[in-house]
């Protein structure tokens, strides 16, 4: 019987760790060229598990959590067993009726193996190609969801099947005569998935083995080793011979890579992805709104003071993500959209700390912690919505550092600061709207002071923003304005902020009506901000995402309701007052 427990223990141990520390540590540092910079293995293994499964982990046959590093190298080296793992989400089962795959049994939303889809790959590959004829906008969402299935499809093989040479052994044979059957060369033509090969000349291109094999120059000696030891790698089933390989690989490839200056930053990526401190920033923002939300029942100087420094600790996570990205990519903290939501986030909860340190008044020490989990959920939505990763190459028209630092930042902390404005506002009409604080009159007039200080902030940065976009683009298109919707979506920033000091100095909107501006404004700047991206037109095209509308859409829905929440207070509170009535805080308009 003790027997037979240990042998259940080493069962379980061996399913639990199918991969050394050691190795795992060799292949997350491994460099390789993708999409136009190097990066380790362990990123390229994170977006692409996150292609195919909607998660950068995934959940083995015992039921254990897997990295996609782990995935990674099953798929490379036992591709067998990673063809039975359930790593293919399928949205709605309707994707698989259309392609004739059997599915009784499972949920609507479920995950596959490759092993599952293969039989109906032949369906597949031809809706694929059929649906693809389809304009993208016109296109429902079972042949959107059949044609992201079969890219998946193709990824994954194109994985399990880079070292179908080596496992085959035809390397050797394919170096010295340059060619043979159809089989072999088929074997070969798979290995194009990682460019896992520096150049040793002055190429800035790495090499995959088949452009190794069928360049017209023979390979450096290098590479023949190198490529000797990939076809170890994927032939042996000896674990020493393995690991001992795998070594040598890893070595041979840093220091080829160290030498033209490309792994400098290989294992900060590693430790900036294990850091993940977007992550950690989000619950650190949880628990500081919680410790806030508690103070409010128990009111305590401890408990808030406990708010403060845990939404502080999660602004701290933030802005370090932030500092390593531009560290990483070598550029100023804006180069697509995910960046725009991380430090608007950093700016509008640092702005919310900075309010409470000046006006005690807990809302900024509330507004940091929600504005934070908020902005750092929607970036984790974000990175799954897009699945690519989130370091790449700038495209060409933001590819200028000085630009960067000054347009881009510049009308990204208007937006921060306009959506802070937006969300103090919500105080003053909810808390009319509900009847909070009746008879503190004081505590709305320096509500609405806030959102008047902070919309004048924001409008400081949108309209130097604006001016420096138009410098940017002079600079760069030859022209200052074009009415494009991008600088569309800033100038109506600019306007409706303008409207709302203008209304204010005119006697036109009080203190109720600031606020509902404020908020109408906050609208404004979710729609400069993501709605004109989802119209992909214009030269400002570049940060188009699918998948968002549908919560942007919700936001307006949600923010329309609020003020006409607002207008009804504002009507009651026109209406004549009881004789005995005692409320002195009835806003104006």
């Amino acid at each position: 019987m003790r027997l037979f427990f240990a042998l259940l223990f080493a069962a379980a141990t061996a399913a639990a760790e199918p991969w050394d520390q050691d190795t795992m540590e060799l292949f997350a540092r491994l460099p390789v060229q993708e999409g136009g910079r190097v990066k380790p293995l362990s990123t390229v293994a994170k977006f692409a598990l996150l292609r195919l499964n909607y998660r950068s982990s995934f959940r083995d046959a015992g039921g254990n959590q897997r990295t996609a590093l782990e995935w990674m190298l099953g798929v490379l080296f036992r591709p067998d067993e990673a063809r039975q793992q359930r790593i293919f989400l399928v949205e709605d089962s309707a994707a698989l009726d259309a392609i004739g795959l059997e599915h009784d049994g499972r949920k609507r939303r479920d995950r596959y193996s490759y092993d599952e889809i293969a039989p109906a790959r032949d369906r597949l590959v031809q809706l694929l190609h059929e649906y693809e004829r389809i304009d993208k906008s016109d296109r429902n969402s079972v042949q959107s969801q059949v044609i992201d299935l079969a890219h998946s499809v193709n990824e994954f093989e194109a994985y399990a099947r880079f070292l179908d040479f080596g496992r085959a052994g035809d390397l050797e044979r394919l170096s010295r005569e340059k060619k043979g059957d159809d089989a072999t060369f088929r074997r070969l033509q798979g290995a194009v998935a990682l460019a896992l090969f520096p150049p040793v000349g002055d190429g800035k291109e790495w090499l995959s083995p088949a452009s190794l094999v069928f360049a017209e120059d023979p390979p450096a000696t290098e590479h023949v080793t190198m490529l000797h030891l990939l076809e170890t790698l994927a032939g042996t089933a000896d674990e020493a011979e393995f690991r001992s390989a795998a070594t040598e690989f890893c070595s041979r490839s840093r220091q080829l890579a160290t030498a033209r200056g490309e792994y400098r930053k290989v294992p900060l990526e590693v430790s900036y992805y294990r850091l993940d401190a977007f992550y950690r920033g989000l619950v650190l923002y949880i628990l500081g709104f919680l410790a806030v939300a508690a103070s409010w029942l128990w009111p305590n100087k401890w408990i808030r003071r406990a708010g403060f420094a845990l939404g502080a600790a999660g602004l701290l996570f933030n802005v370090a993500g932030i500092v390593l990205r531009c560290v990483l990519i070598a550029r100023p903290p804006i180069t697509n959209l995910y960046d725009t939501v991380i430090f608007i986030t950093a700016v509008g909860a640092l702005s919310a700390l900075v309010i409470e340190i000046i006006n005690r008044r807990r809302i900024g020490l509330a507004a940091a912690p929600i504005l934070g989990a908020l902005g750092l959920f929607i970036a984790s939505r974000y990175e799954v919505i897009d699945r690519q990763d989130t370091l790449r190459p700038l495209v060409a028209v933001l590819n200028t550092n000085f630009w960067l630092a000054t347009h881009v930042t510049t009308i990204n902390i208007g937006y921060a600061a306009g959506l802070l404005a937006g969300a103090i506002a919500h105080v003053y009409v909810l808390g009319r709207v509900l009847g909070l604080k009746r008879g503190d009159a004081s505590f709305y007039r320096n509500v609405a002071r806030m959102v008047y200080g902070v919309t004048c902030f924001s409008l400081v940065f949108s309209v130097c923003g604006t001016i420096l976009g138009g410098v940017w683009a002079n600079d760069s298109w030859g022209r200052f304005w074009g009415w494009d919707p991008k600088e569309n979506g800033a100038l109506m920033i600019v306007l409706s902020q303008l409207a709302l000091l203008h209304g204010r100095m005119g006697g036109h909107l009080r203190d109720l009506g600031i606020s509902m501006a404020a908020i109408f404004g906050g609208m404004v700047v979710a729609w400069s901000w993501w709605g004109v991206n989802l119209l992909s037109v214009g030269l400002h095209s570049y940060g188009f995402v699918g998948g968002v509308w549908t919560g942007l859409l919700s936001f307006w829905v949600v923010e329309a309701l609020v003020l006409v929440a607002g207008v009804v207070s504002w009507l009651n509170a026109r209406s004549p007052a009881p004789p005995d009535s005692t409320d002195s805080g009835a806003p104006g308009v």
